[in-house]
């Protein structure tokens, strides 16, 4: 199976195999010119941010396309992990609340829930079995006195992929936010954030930006009041207003959520890399991760690996994981071999993104062959 993209638009997956993108994607080649472009209009003072200005609007514009959302209900910060914050600061948790959450969860996805127990607000954990979990199992924890549920649309651990169509159903009609983490879907697979009442994404992995960006999605129709817990002069609708040292008033789009001055830099990278999936579309890029995904699986199998990953398409993305009980050492063996994965948490994850081939999965097999328990 060939690759989706040109191979020699990205720096390191033609004279390596590249299946690190869960991490952080190969480089566009392109992200040069783009971060060139950037210091060139710096330069022009006034006129610069005016373009810098104009790269943002063109970038978030992206954005939507491929979320399915206006492109005012989305916000670009510097991480996933700040816009998860600035969503949490935003709740009125009360003592006695709950929020539903899962253990397959990235930290930052659980951390600042773990902090609200200081306030009286239960977390609750729904336990997976062999590695997932089903939606039903999310929809049995939430309760009238649940606040929020906080969920991965697919699993950084395991690579499942999860229907989020029923939990955001159950959650609304317990008056409960739902957020999901779409960092390992977002740019690989179909999202629609419409159900949803906030969504946050890394920019560096799947999207084919870099690091100093994080995309914040927030659902203007459902929760049009929500103003997050912090604020500063980028936030709001007038900052050199005459009653500026009297009041907030908060920007009416998800540019409430940017503090300061945003990373153009990030956000130029993330524009080009976004305008770069677009000629395929996420569709395309889906079917093709799910199919080269499906050779990988059988050969990992066929080597006697127990993987973690749903082996339904529907139920899995770009991450394929499997269960490896000293993963940094066999990590770092593939790496000798010019094979790049992530290796930790009792796993092996390989990620499968456009410019994969077939020879990524051959090369990857055969480097793992000799830590095979089926050898």
């Amino acid at each position: 199976m060939e690759s989706l993209a040109r191979r020699h638009d990205f720096i390191g997956v033609e004279d390596a195999t590249y299946l690190y993108t869960g991490a952080e994607s190969a480089p566009l080649k392109s992200q040069a010119q783009t971060l060139e472009r950037y210091l060139q209009e710096r330069a022009h003072g006034e006129a610069g941010r005016a373009e810098h200005i104009h790269t943002e609007q063109r970038c978030k514009r992206r954005l939507a396309d491929v979320m399915g959302c206006a492109a005012d209900d989305i916000g670009l910060v510097g991480s996933a992990s700040e816009a998860i914050v600035l969503i949490a600061s935003g709740v009125d948790f009360k003592p006695g609340d709950n929020i539903v959450t899962n253990d397959l969860e990235f930290p930052s996805t659980v951390l600042p829930w773990i902090q609200m127990k200081e306030h009286g607000v239960a977390v609750r954990l729904v336990r997976s079995r062999d590695w997932q979990f089903t939606p039903e199992d999310v929809v049995a924890q939430i309760d009238e006195r649940t606040r929020l549920v906080a969920v991965s649309h697919v699993s950084y651990l395991s690579g499942l992929r999860l229907d989020l169509a029923p939990i955001a159903h159950a959650a609304h009609a317990h008056d409960a936010l739902l957020l999901a983490d779409v960092t390992q879907s977002l740019g690989v697979v179909p999202v629609a954030v419409a159900d949803y009442d906030f969504a946050v994404a890394s920019t560096y992995k799947w999207l084919l930006g870099i690091h100093g960006g994080g995309v914040l999605y927030w659902n203007r129709t459902r929760v049009p009041e929500f103003a997050p817990g912090a604020v500063g002069w980028y936030s709001v609708d007038n900052f050199l207003s005459e009653d500026r040292f009297e009041k907030i008033t908060w920007k009416p789009t998800a540019e409430r959520f940017e503090l300061g001055m945003p990373a153009h830099a990030a956000i130029y990278a993330l524009e080009n890399g976004v305008r770069y999936l677009q000629q395929f579309g996420t569709d395309r890029i889906g079917a093709h991760v799910e199919a080269l995904g499906a050779e990988l699986i059988e050969g990992l199998q066929g080597q006697g690996w127990t993987v973690m990953t749903p082996v339904e398409r529907a139920r899995r993305a770009g991450n394929i994981s499997i269960a490896v009980e000293d993963a940094v050492t066999v990590r770092d063996a593939l790496i000798e071999k010019d094979v790049h994965t992530w290796g930790g948490d009792g796993r092996v994850r390989a990620s499968i993104h456009l410019y994969n081939d077939s020879s990524d999965v051959e090369s990857y097999l055969a480097a793992l062959r000799p830590f095979a328990p089926g050898r």
